[in-house]
């Protein structure tokens, strides 16, 4: 994030939202924080999305990813 911001918080940088999602992303893959009940094929759908977040430059991008698939309706 340092990298990011510059040492610079004062501005916006949309870069360390996608830092933050794939830190919570590894964080709810961890044993210590895992999700209960998560089935095999959740965690494995986990693991392919953080494995895109790396290819996204900001949030805005994720929400087109297709483990949202479905769940955007427009109005």
């Amino acid at each position: 994030m340092r990298k990011l911001t510059r040492k610079d918080w004062t501005g916006s940088f949309p870069g360390t939202n996608m830092l933050w999602l794939l830190y919570l992303a590894e964080l709810l893959l961890s044993s210590e924080k895992a999700i209960p009940g998560a089935t095999a094929a959740q965690k494995r759908n986990l693991r392919e999305f953080k494995k895109r977040l790396a290819g996204y430059s900001n949030c805005s991008d994720v929400i087109w990813d297709t483990l949202f698939e479905g769940l955007w309706a427009a109005v």
